[in-house]
């Protein structure tokens, strides 16, 4: 039940936004160890970004999952960096990732939380 936000300000029309997702859903999958089926991903390009004020190449993610280890938080910040320095060109001192575990309490599909 990963939720995946990646905003970034590159810009992604039509097809190449397309292709992105899908290979971004298919990377989050594989990164987290959970079936595709359960990542929800959203992306947002072509976003008003400034990072050490400028507007280069830049991006944010945000990673919310029940039971995310915190012992392997340094390996998805490298897989990640790594995708989005490929997919995107977006150097990864130009990255920020936000990690977060929340209860099965707190987040809820199909009309009801997991707990």
């Amino acid at each position: 039940m990963p939720y995946v936000t990646v905003e970034t300000n590159r810009p992604l029309g039509g097809a190449g936004l397309e292709s992105f997702v899908k290979t971004a859903s298919a990377f989050f999958a594989q990164l987290t160890g959970k079936a595709e089926e359960k990542i929800m991903l959203r992306v947002t390009a072509g976003a008003a970004m400034v990072k050490g004020g400028t507007s280069g190449p830049a991006a944010y993610v945000l990673i919310k999952s029940i039971g995310l280890p915190v012992e392997k938080c340094p390996a998805y910040v490298e897989g990640i960096s790594a995708f989005l320095e490929r997919e995107l060109a977006v150097p990864r001192e130009r990255i920020y990732i936000d990690l977060a575990a929340i209860e099965p309490a707190w987040f809820g599909a199909g009309g009801r939380t997991f707990a």
